[in-house]
């Protein structure tokens, strides 16, 4: 696969650089150490010359790794999905206009097969009860099954996936994505304390007709 980007991707400051131009509000996750492990998956995958004609976000928040994915992989076609109407309307000050941003829950509104599917879900458990977004963060992060579901329906529809994820999280994505065939081809992971976060990007090894 061959890289057609116009991007300099050889910059040491890349990831600083786009993730400056991300705002946001109160009422949207904003960018952390988990958005900044996936970017540098994206920035190594395309350092690696990976092409995709077609990407989707899932569970874009501010839109920084779409951002990234249409400034680093070029793809003819990135949509991002979130389902918090803040998210959505952060995504789509933060994005280009040519980046459809759609609310939607995971890719329930999804058709179709997508080359790149990235998925940073919520991950751990959410005990807060303060909400003042409507219950949006509360009722986003305390969802344990989200994991289980954006995993689902990513595989569904992609041939290939970038998931992000942490070593508390109470859901194997791993597993998941292997008993769907797929195959881990990248993998980076950042420790904190007592936890480690995961960036992993996996390849479909066949797709049933």
């Amino acid at each position: 696969m061959i890289f057609t980007g116009k991007r300099d991707i050889s910059s040491s400051n890349i990831i600083e650089e786009i993730s400056e131009e991300i705002e946001y509000d109160d009422c949207t996750y904003p960018p952390s150490d988990d958005s900044f492990l996936g970017m540098s998956l994206i920035l190594e995958l395309a350092r690696r010359h990976y092409e995709f004609s077609k990407v989707l976000d899932l569970c874009t928040g501010t839109g920084i790794l779409a951002l990234a994915a249409h400034r680093l992989l070029d793809p003819d076609l990135l949509v991002a999905v979130d389902v918090s109407p803040y998210a959505v309307q952060d995504a789509r000050r933060n994005l280009p206009s040519e980046i459809l941003v759609i609310r939607c829950n995971l890719a329930e509104c999804i058709r179709g097969t997508w080359d790149l599917v990235i998925v940073n879900p919520p991950y751990l458990p959410y005990t807060d009860d303060v909400d003042n977004c409507e219950g949006f963060l509360v009722n986003t992060w305390r969802d344990t099954g989200v994991l289980r579901r954006a995993c689902l329906q990513s595989a569904n529809i992609a041939d290939s996936v970038l998931f992000i994820y942490s070593s508390l999280s109470p859901f194997d994505v791993e597993e998941c994505l292997s008993s769907r065939g797929f195959d881990i081809k990248l993998k980076l992971a950042r420790g904190f304390f007592m936890e480690k976060i995961y960036a992993i990007y996996a390849e479909r090894k066949f797709r049933e007709t």
